[in-house]
């Protein structure tokens, strides 16, 4: 099997990114054998943490210890560099680029900039970021086509449970109509410890313990993360041209226990009909 190389440009170097950086440490000698594919990481532009380019692929081994002992990477090194994302995805030899960077619900930016710069430098794009496809869809997606790349975004919703490739591979004779379901982890979380007897205060300090919820929750909360999903699930199966702001949500923080106990007391009536 003949080796494809793979030089991958990685924007964005939290919690996502590091797991990524070491199931390739981990997976490497896997991925080669079962693919073919020699697959480095040639660049990695951190917002807080620094940035590195070595061609050559970068020790993620060290750049993960260093995070994790300093919160940035070693600003001695030779490969690390002051240099803006913009000019780390221009310069680097990377011919696909990772966008992991953080999310901005009200814009998708500067996520769709990294990507239209990445389509321009000829680079596939990998997006775990739900920003681009909720704001920009239609033009990423003609973008890429036009210039023959890959743009790729499973992990948008349901973190890569394989909702648009089961709908692209198996359902090419479907039309989506309609769909349903939990979008936001979170506030399920809370509701069903609002069910367990806790109250909403507790029901977030818990979320937060388990990881479930940002040390900021108000995205989650007020219903912003399940219209961003929202907008990418009709964006992409429905090909539509809509973003966040049309999306009618309605958060959770009104919700008291005296609530869960109503619609517990309903849920009882209708099971003894």
């Amino acid at each position: 099997m003949a080796n494809i190389e793979i030089n991958i440009c990685l924007v964005g170097f939290g919690n996502a990114s590091k797991e990524f950086c070491r199931m390739l440490i981990e997976k490497n000698v896997e991925l080669k054998a079962n693919t073919g594919c020699d697959i480095k990481v040639t660049a990695i532009a951190g917002r807080s943490k620094g940035t590195i380019i070595n061609s050559d692929g970068i020790d993620l081994q060290k750049a993960l210890l260093d995070v994790s002992s300093s919160g940035k990477f070693d600003v001695s090194a030779k490969d690390n560099i002051n240099m803006e994302t913009l000019q780390v995805i221009r310069s680097c030899s990377a011919n696909v680029l990772v966008e992991l960077s953080t999310l901005s619900i009200y814009d998708g930016e500067p996520a769709i900039t990294h990507i239209e710069t990445a389509f321009d430098r000829g680079m596939h794009v990998i997006t775990a970021n739900k920003g681009p496809i909720a704001w920009k869809y239609q033009k990423l997606r003609d973008n890429a086509k036009q210039k023959g790349l890959q743009f790729l975004y499973e992990t948008t919703v349901m973190d890569g449970t394989p909702i648009f490739n089961l709908v692209k591979y198996t359902l090419p004779g479907c039309k989506i109509l309609s769909f349903r379901g939990v979008l936001n982890s979170t506030t399920n979380f809370m509701l069903e410890e609002m069910e367990k007897g806790n109250s909403y205060e507790k029901a977030i300090v818990e979320a937060k313990r388990r990881g479930f919820a940002e040390a900021d929750p108000s995205m989650d909360v007020d219903g912003w993360d399940a219209a961003v999903k929202t907008a990418v699930l009709l964006n992409v199966l429905m090909d539509t041209n809509i973003d966040p702001t049309e999306i009618y949500r309605q958060g959770i923080a009104h919700i008291t226990l005296e609530d869960i106990e109503k619609a517990k007391e309903k849920q009882i009536g209708r099971a003894h009909v």
